[in-house]
């Protein structure tokens, strides 16, 4: 299903992001709260992706609609984790 490679795609792209902004927002003096709620975005999109694998690997299972939702939720997730710190960073 090709919604399923989008998500799968937008999801490991805002990961990458996501693992490269969050130590420029530690090291710009982001406020402890702000990174708790992106960690916590992260974390919710990191349960909604293993959920996406309980059937296998990710990529294997494209064509299966089942793991749509959760792969969807979890590219959600991780772009509102990448937002939360491009917000705080003051980066678009």
């Amino acid at each position: 299903m090709l919604f399923n490679f989008y998500y799968y795609i937008r999801y490991q792209r805002n990961l990458e992001s996501f693992n490269e902004l969050y130590p420029k927002a530690v090291e710009g003096g982001v406020d402890n709260e702000t990174l708790t709620l992106a960690i916590m975005e992260n974390g919710t999109a990191a349960d909604y992706y293993a959920n996406a694998s309980q059937y296998g690997p990710v990529i294997a299972n494209f064509p299966r609609i089942y793991i749509f939702i959760d792969l969807r939720k979890a590219a959600l997730h991780q772009k509102g984790a990448v937002g939360i710190l491009g917000e705080a960073m003051g980066t678009p």
